[in-house]
């Protein structure tokens, strides 16, 4: 048990240092929440972009065996 507890102080009653230190961790983890959604948008992107290229790509090697293929036999 903390002694914060142990005393019956509340939340509010905290010592200052333990209130710096909750703040630093809230901001810490929104400045790693926020480089992560950076870093997910960026990896989506990329994403989007190569399945983009994908399809060009497959595309023009489709048009381009139609071309070289042989007429039928008849």
């Amino acid at each position: 048990m903390s002694l914060g507890f142990s005393r019956g102080l509340l939340a509010s009653e905290a010592p200052a240092r333990h209130l710096a230190a909750a703040k630093l961790g809230v901001f810490l983890f929104s400045l790693v929440g926020v480089l992560y959604t950076l870093l997910m948008v960026a990896v989506a992107a990329l994403v989007i972009y190569a399945l983009v290229l994908a399809i060009i790509f497959l595309r023009l090697r489709i048009e381009e065996l139609k071309r070289g293929q042989e007429p039928p036999l008849r």
